[in-house]
């Protein structure tokens, strides 16, 4: 029998109280309206210090869902996995031309795999690895993941798409939802019918008076994947709205109030004036059709400022006339909330079918506020024959809306005696606060159901493996198992990975290891499995050098075999599994024939006292030898370079295990070049360029390369025909000389003179000035100067400059003389320009009593000099004495001297306060 609502509020009130004595959080969402409303008042003041979220309260698994806040603002394209070539290879022809071949469905499994599109029903899935087809996924759902078109099974996918002339349309499912921009509404393509809504207008009641505030503008809007979002649909409001499948939610965002006050407002949306609205007892209202069948369901509006506590949250009552819903928000509490953050309104339509369709009906109302209950819904999946089940992942999406919040929900899975998450008082939820979206796809729970698969077999499980979700809700919304409150956002479904009879690894290399890959004729070579897993054990193991491994060479793990064929052989492996299953590989083995020796390069030349290297060869693993034949290999030698000479060495190569005939290389030690010659040198006249060295030779093999370097290494001239150096200046210069062998001997010394240049001025540097101090024009000792400001190059100045000392720092000048026409080098003056130093540090003013004694003036600087006026005078290095004889203020002014620089003058005030004459 139904309570009536009095006796639902009492229930409320008493649980209430209970749960104030037990210290939990307080049902405040779930509590009927108009009962127990100042006991709710008074338990929320209570509480304020002791409330937590269900995410404090409960744990939660570490991994795994996650709060999707949706993409409102692109469009992204299928997943595409694999090659068409490997699509095309798993698949039948007739699918080739399947509308969805070569892509993954939303849900699929998060691999790189081809799905076999044969293999689809209303309910399941098939998909191999491409790229190792041992490896297989199975998906099945525990409502419909495909729905038929044209004889084809189609994925059902909630995801919004562009059509044209404004349409946005989430066609892939049973009941397309979607958006009209032009008409500004939204709707969903029933089986029963096309309903729309989503038409809002937005009213201010005063004195019960309802006045047009704005209609919808939805002429700034983006669009995405997962809806709509309207900016400044009304004003300082926007509108986001999410696509489901058969369902749209929709979010006013209320960033600021622009209208005057009033006793509330009220959003009102008009549906499809064909239908009619009407409150029910299961939910708070259905819009239905013409004729009476229930198209659609309106869930609880919520309204809640955004990232505040859930005791804020408050239910919207509904006003309903005909085909038009009211959601009424009260002007004061929303002003109230409106600074703290946008204010969320959050109305739900959902297709009435749409829980049919996806069989999750609702989640379980916990009245102690935990998940300790739920609904439960099993789903069967038959592993397939000669199968190893490996892992297991789970797609499911749950939907807060009305009077909960995200952490309101939670999920667990289970299969056997298995849980997932294993740990007690673990769940898979999301720890967020609002309505929304928790998205759970592909979680891994195999690892937690480990021990409850099913073991391998040959045929096909009798008793197939019973997966069960456990769908649960905290103290919010509907007791029982309902869907008003925390609902299905998905169809549920479990993928198991598995993996028939294969090696470990999937190169083919690896998946047999060999003692050697080449040898000589009559060499063993020892073959092994690398690893094998999964199917059925145990295993057989045949090896073979054909391919149809008859006649066999042994049997077992790993066997020696013997060749003797000159070339490649292919040795063939073979595993057979308790079930029958073969899987092949295969390696190549070369049986060479003796080989030639390493074509080594001779002779390697090296020149007289020259650093050697370690000889090298090409061939494999080089083997060295002080004699053509016999004897033991040596290192690789290193030849000595001490006397000149030829030095023989061999060499030989190995081949798989084979070694080659030895190769010769001689090693030859060449004598280095002789400078030899008498040098002729003409000197450079006034610092010019005309300066040269003459009649050097040298003796070695031709060609005789000459090179010429001054003394900072520059190379000035190189030549084979001659070894003069002509037209430089003066300067110190090296000779090199380099034989056809590359040897080379150098001489330096050479130097050319300057003819009748002065030597450069007399100066004084550096010069020191303080900061802004008065300058004198600069003086050098010599004749005709010229001054400059680079140390080359430029044009000289006769007039001597006149530093300026504005500016800290060091300013470099240069200087020349010139005698006979000949102008000197250029010598430098540093002048070096010092920062005024700052004021001493003074303590200031200074008190004491008339005729007391008097304080020390007291300062901190350096080499301190002590005034009786702020400028002019002489400074005094003694501190003054203070005299406390008659009564006022004296002054005294103090600077400081650094690096001989003296600072500005800091003021240190005297107080000498009079003594007080009494009379009478």
């Amino acid at each position: 029998m139904k309570k009536s609502d009095e006796e639902k509020g009492l229930k409320y009130c008493v649980l209430i109280i209970v749960l104030l004595n037990m210290k939990l959080k307080p049902l405040v969402a779930n509590t009927s309206k108009g009962y127990c409303s100042s006991l709710l008042m008074i338990v929320l003041g209570l509480f304020t210090m002791t409330i937590s979220l269900n995410a404090q309260d409960l744990k939660f698994a570490p991994k795994g869902m996650h709060t999707d806040d949706g993409n409102f603002s692109s469009f992204n394209q299928p997943r595409k996995t694999a090659t068409t070539e490997q699509w095309a290879l798993f698949n039948e022809n007739r699918n080739l031309q399947h509308p969805e071949f070569g892509y993954l469905p939303v849900s699929g499994p998060d691999a790189d795999v081809v799905e076999i599109l044969s293999k689809r029903t209303a309910n399941e899935r098939f998909f191999i690895n491409a790229e190792r087809p041992s490896e297989f996924y199975k998906q099945t759902s525990y409502g419909p993941m495909h729905f038929m078109v044209n004889g084809e099974w189609l994925s059902i996918n909630p995801n919004l798409q562009p059509l044209q002339n404004g349409i946005y349309e989430a066609i892939n499912q049973p009941e397309p939802v979607g958006f009209d921009i032009n008409q500004r509404h939204s709707y969903i393509k029933t089986i029963h019918g096309k309903a729309s809504f989503n038409n809002w207008s937005l009213f201010g009641v005063k004195n019960g008076q309802e006045q047009l505030l704005a209609q919808a503008n939805w002429s700034n809007y983006t669009a995405g994947d997962d809806g709509l979002y309207i900016t400044e649909v009304f004003p300082g409001m926007d509108l986001r709205m999410r696509v489901f499948q058969g369902a749209i939610k929709s979010e006013f965002l209320v960033k600021e109030l622009l209208f005057d006050t009033i006793d509330y407002l009220l959003f009102k949306d008009t549906f499809d004036p064909n239908g009619l609205i009407k409150q029910t007892d299961s939910r708070p209202a259905e819009y239905f059709n013409s004729a009476g069948t229930s198209l659609l369901t309106l869930g609880e509006a919520v309204i809640y400022p955004m990232n505040s506590p859930k005791e804020e949250m408050i239910i919207s009552d509904y006003q309903i006339k005909n085909n038009h819903v009211g959601i009424v928000v009260p002007f004061n509490w929303i002003s109230q909330k409106i600074a703290q953050g946008m204010v969320v309104i959050d109305p739900l339509v959902t297709s009435t079918n749409t829980l049919a369709q996806a069989a999750i009906t609702g989640s379980q109302y916990n009245a102690s506020c935990d998940f300790t209950n739920s609904c439960n819904y099993n789903l069967s999946i038959n592993p397939p024959a000669n199968a190893t089940i490996t892992n297991a992942f789970t797609n499911f999406n749950y939907l807060a809306a009305g009077a909960c919040w995200l952490e309101d929900g939670a999920t667990r899975f289970s299969a056997g005696g298995c849980t997932s998450p294993n740990q007690a008082g673990y769940y898979w939820f999301c720890n967020g606060t609002g309505g929304g979206t928790c998205n759970g796809n592909n979680i891994e729970i195999g690892g937690d159901l480990t021990s409850c698969m099913p073991p391998p077999a040959c045929a096909a499980q009798i008793v197939p493996m019973q997966f069960t979700l456990q769908f649960f809700r905290s103290c919010y919304g509907t007791a029982g198992c309902t869907s008003g409150c925390i609902s299905a956002g998905s169809a549920w479904s479990v993928t198991i990975q598995g993996r028939t009879l294969e090696y470990t690894s999937t190169n083919p290399n690896q998946q047999i290891t060999l003692s050697a890959t080449s040898v000589c004729p009559g060499g063993i070579v020892t073959a092994t499995s690398a690893g094998i897993q999964n199917g059925v054990p145990p295993y057989t193991i045949n090896w073979s050098l054909n391919a149809s491994g008859i006649p066999s060479v042994g049997t077992g793990n790993s066997v020696p075999i013997t060749l003797s064929n000159i070339g490649a052989n292919t040795i063939y492996c073979s595993v057979t599994d308790a079930c029958g299953t073969i899987i092949n590989s295969s390696r190549s083995v070369m049986v060479n024939a003796p080989p030639a020796g390493p074509s080594v390069t001779t002779p390697v030349n090296y020149c007289l006292n020259e650093t050697a290297a370690a000889l090298t060869s090409p061939g494999t693993t080089p083997q060295w030898y002080v004699a053509q034949t016999g004897g033991s290999p040596i290192t690789a030698p290193t030849p000595t370079t001490g006397s000149q000479g030829t030095t023989t060495y061999w060499v030989s190569q190995m081949v798989g295990a084979c070694e080659s005939l030895r190769s010769q290389l001689d090693v030859i030690v060449h004598p280095l070049p002789v400078i030899s010659g008498t040098a002729v040198i003409t000197p450079s006249a006034c610092a010019g360029s005309t300066g040269s060295i003459t009649g050097m030779t040298s003796s070695g093999p031709a060609p005789i390369t000459y090179t010429w370097s001054d003394g900072t290494g520059t190379v000035l001239s190189s030549s084979t025909t001659t070894s003069d150096l002509l037209n430089q200046p003066a300067g110190q210069y090296t000779l090199t000389v380099t034989d056809a062998q590359g040897c080379e001997d150098s001489q330096s010394g050479f130097t050319i003179d300057n003819e009748n240049s002065p030597n450069a001025p007399i100066v004084v540097t550096p010069l020191d000035y303080c900061q802004n101090e008065t300058a004198l024009v600069l003086t050098a000792t010599g004749a005709n100067l010229l001054w400059y400001t680079t140390a080359a190059g430029g044009t000289g100045s006769a007039a001597a400059p006149l530093p300026s000392t504005a500016a800290p720092g060091t300013t470099t000048f240069y200087v020349s003389q010139t005698n006979n026409g000949c102008e000197s080098l250029r010598a430098s003056i540093d002048v070096e320009v010092i920062a005024t130093p700052v004021a001493p540090s003074v303590t200031t003013p200074l008190r004491s009593c008339q005729n007391s004694t008097p304080g020390t003036l007291q300062t901190t600087g350096n080499s301190l000099l002590w005034y009786t006026a702020p400028t002019g005078g002489t400074g005094s290095a003694s501190t003054p004495v203070i005299s406390t004889a008659t009564g006022g203020n004296q002054f005294y002014y103090v600077s400081q001297t650094v690096n001989t620089c003296e600072s500005a003058r800091s003021l240190v005030t005297v107080e000498i306060i009079p003594l007080t004459t009494f009379s009478g």
